[in-house]
């Protein structure tokens, strides 16, 4: 799942797109998007954490509301999990 998500952040870059982040287990963590180095670099950092052990079951629906608020124009976004039940 993360080598999908760097090289959809590569792509992204190569082309001068925005590329944003949300990240969820239990609680959905958004990095808004940006075409700013420094917003693609904070990305890779978050994509290249370790995910640790999980607390509660994974909140697709906080997730979606996080990107409802932070999308504010035509997008695409890729929805990438681990598929770990």
């Amino acid at each position: 799942a993360r080598s999908c998500a760097l090289l959809l952040l590569y792509a992204a870059e190569q082309a001068g797109d925005e590329v944003g982040l949300v990240a969820f287990d239990s609680v959905a963590q958004a990095v808004p998007p940006s075409a700013h180095r420094s917003i693609q670099r904070r990305i890779e950092k978050e994509i290249a954490q370790p995910v640790l052990g999980r607390q509660k079951k994974t909140s697709f629906m906080a997730a979606f509301e996080s990107l409802t608020r932070a999308v504010r124009h035509r997008s695409l976004i890729c929805v990438i999990s681990d598929g770990i039940d």
